[in-house]
């Protein structure tokens, strides 16, 4: 499944060709620009911090470099909306004696600091 909004770039042989592929196409509201408001600032962050910085050389370089941004994502970036806080399911304590760790992904393009685990 592929969600599209109603835009004239998404043409009547782009839409064959997802379903040529299996995917199915699924469109946003009409006049209703918040409804994909989400996404549209995830794909931002996804292409201005990991995308724009790769040259990938296949599907699987892509889908490697995707799952690692993911667990970057969800796991090690602050975000805005959440008060600088992480989306994270049990937050730690933090401990100001712990040592801050680094951690890398996709070769050091993306870096977390974190104090180290108790």
């Amino acid at each position: 499944m592929l969600i599209l909004d109603n835009d004239a770039v998404f043409t009547k042989a782009f839409k064959a060709m997802l379903t040529k592929r299996d995917v199915e196409p699924r469109y946003t509201g009409v006049g209703m620009p918040n409804m994909n408001a989400f996404m549209e600032r995830f794909i931002g962050s996804y292409k201005q911090e990991c995308a724009d910085r790769i040259v990938f050389y296949g599907k699987q370089m892509l889908d490697y470099a995707t799952n690692e941004y993911l667990a970057h994502y969800h796991q090690e970036r602050p975000h805005q909306g959440l008060d600088n806080e992480l989306i994270i399911l049990m937050p730690r304590p933090l401990d100001p004696e712990r040592a801050v760790v680094l951690t890398k992904r996709l070769g050091g393009l993306l870096k977390s600091y974190q104090r180290a685990a108790a």
